[in-house]
């Protein structure tokens, strides 16, 4: 089994250099991959492209050139052949780093044209500095890890912040840099053990939300740091002083306030304006460390706490839909769905469902997954009387059939408890039912 660990570096002005060199090297590499695969595949015609201008496929026919002999297709290793063959004449200055830099990015390319054919991800870009992300990879013959030091062939040590998490073999590392800081992310072979959890009956349902981030079955809330709300005044602050510097940048280059920067121009951006830019986005680091946190947070609460996890299988997509409609038919309360949206995606259900996904696998917890459509938060957990109508701005209320009292997110979170449990057991349950007939879960755990 592989497993990642992530861990910031420490390295001095010297290093930071050389890390800057390693990603222009593999951006370099990335982008002459890039054009002359879609020069080769131009003149080799090996893709299908529909009406929309979107690449579908390949041609199912064996090209030939002018001669009659049979063009080879076009693929990483063939090009990484050709790049080979003239780094020494036209790029000796990328000798100065570790030769897996220049070597990676062509299986990178690779990869990225087989996802895009099989329909997977959209068509690879050309890597542009300062927009594109600055990493490089390394493989484990020029990389040793020893205690919070990283030994890199031809640099030397670096700092880590931490020790790795996990003994096992390195398989890779990746070094990248986000709003100026350096990180390595070590891949980590550890061994495949059965996990088995300490608490295998133990169940646990979980209602996310907004104000709360999840709401447990048993009556505790983990509360939403609300990271992005909390960074915005500061966040649109430095986004307003970056547009007057941009403006600034725009009326020296002669260009007019109201028109756009013309294709191809290059703006003379001051010192001022780069470090605005460096502050924007270390303001967004935060805000997603912040969200990343209370989520690893939660999810490995989850995992060890209890053997079983019931969550709903939510539609974030739908949910996270713009309200502003159309000219025809314009939306209601966009400002309030707007605030909305902002509050869900900051949150991140999908990230979480992914955390749990995986730790669940490597702690042996049961991950019940249940229907979106499930009236949780309308049905009474102690009854199974479902209500017709419940406003999000009903927080608590009473079961007009049994009287309970119910607190909105607890009382969602028991019903997705209880019909997780029934998910897991549906083997039994389906027994049952051919005995006895027709079984309504809710009914059943109400009488039992």
């Amino acid at each position: 089994m592989i497993v990642a660990h992530k861990i910031q570096l420490l390295p001095n002005n010297v290093q930071s250099s050389f890390f800057s060199q390693a990603c222009g090297v593999a951006r370099h590499t990335w982008n002459w991959a890039y054009r002359e695969w879609e020069r080769q595949s131009r003149n080799r015609n090996p893709i299908i492209i529909d009406n929309y201008g979107d690449v579908v496929g390949y041609e199912k026919r064996k090209p030939v050139d002018d001669n009659g002999a049979l063009i080879p297709p076009v693929s990483g290793l063939a090009l990484k052949k050709e790049f080979l063959a003239l780094i020494d004449d036209q790029w000796p200055w990328m000798r100065i780093v570790p030769s897996h830099i220049y070597h990676q990015p062509f299986a990178d390319l690779q990869s990225a044209w087989n996802r895009c054919y099989k329909g997977l991800a959209e068509k690879p870009v050309k890597k542009h500095k300062g927009k594109a992300k600055d990493s490089f990879y390394l493989a484990n013959t020029c990389l040793t890890i020893e205690g919070r030091h990283v030994k890199i062939s031809k640099l030397g040590q670096v700092r880590m912040r931490e020790d790795l998490r996990f003994s096992g073999k390195v398989m890779s590392a990746r070094i990248s840099r986000t709003a100026g800081q350096w990180s390595i992310s070590v891949a980590i072979e550890v061994p495949d053990v059965v996990p088995v959890h300490n608490q295998p009956t133990v169940a646990v349902g979980v209602d996310m939300g907004v104000n709360t981030m999840a709401a447990l079955s048993t009556g505790e809330m983990r509360a939403n740091p609300k990271a992005l709300s909390k960074n915005e005044k500061k966040l649109k602050r430095l986004q307003r002083k970056l547009s007057r510097q941009l403006e600034a940048a725009k009326a020296k280059a002669g260009i007019p306030e109201e028109k756009p920067i013309p294709r191809g121009t290059r703006l003379e951006f001051s010192g001022r304006m780069q470090d605005t830019k460096l502050k924007i986005q270390r303001v967004h680091q935060r805000i997603g460390s912040i969200r990343s946190n209370a989520q690893h947070q939660l999810s490995s609460e989850l995992t060890k706490r209890f053997g079983i996890v019931a969550i709903e299988d939510l539609n974030v997509k739908g949910m996270t839909a713009s309200a502003k409609g159309d000219a025809a038919n314009p939306g209601k309360n966009v400002a309030q769905k707007s605030g909305l949206n902002r509050g869900m995606m900051d949150v991140g259900f999908g990230e979480l469902r992914r955390q749990l996904d995986y730790k669940a696998k490597r702690t042996g917890t049961q991950l019940a997954v249940i229907n979106r459509w499930f009236p949780s938060s309308k049905t009474c957990s102690v009854c199974g009387v479902v209500q017709e109508y419940m406003p999000l701005n009903i927080r608590e209320w009473r079961c007009p059939s049994c009287g309970a009292q119910h607190d909105r997110d607890v009382n969602a979170a028991k019903n997705i408890k209880r019909i997780g449990v029934i998910q897991l057991q549906e083997p039994q349950i389906q027994k049952e039912v051919k005995r006895v007939g027709k079984l309504n879960p809710i009914r059943k755990r109400v009488s039992a």
